[in-house]
């Protein structure tokens, strides 16, 4: 499998995985009108299901709603090995959620640096969380 393929297999689906994920998850906003909501918890190999939703309340038609979710789909393929590669050290299951919560149709390239954004502070975060489990001091020498 390429490195950045999006296989069926890492589709976030199921409506208790949803559920869970809503009452369990943390949501980190952005500006470019995402939204991200994760869960990760202990497993013995990394493991990473991700889900697009747009709301029918915000783009009416289908046609707009599975565009920004295909651009969002575009976006997280591209950002998904580096992703991987920096949460890869501490093996943990993974749900993510991305949320459109903006009122017009986005660009590809603004829905690409929402998406980096978003990832990058997951993992700046998860990695903080899971060094000072570890005991692990963050500053540099």
């Amino acid at each position: 499998m390429s490195l950045y393929g999006f296989p069926k297999e890492e589709h976030l689906c199921g409506k208790n995985n949803f559920q869970l994920l809503f009452k369990e998850g943390r949501a980190y906003y952005h500006a470019a009108s995402l939204k991200l909501m994760c869960l990760h918890r202990p497993a013995p190999a990394l493991e990473v299901h991700a889900g697009m939703v747009v709301p029918k309340k915000v783009f009416r038609h289908a046609a707009d709603r599975n565009r920004v979710k295909r651009l969002l789909r575009e976006a997280y393929r591209l950002r998904k090995p580096d992703f991987h590669a920096a949460i890869g050290r501490i093996p943990c299951a993974w749900q993510l959620l991305f949320v459109y919560t903006g009122r017009e149709l986005p660009t590809f390239w603004q829905v690409q640096n929402g998406v980096n954004a978003l990832l990058t502070s997951v993992q700046k975060k998860y990695l903080a969380e899971a060094d000072k489990k570890n005991g692990v001091d963050g500053t540099k020498v």
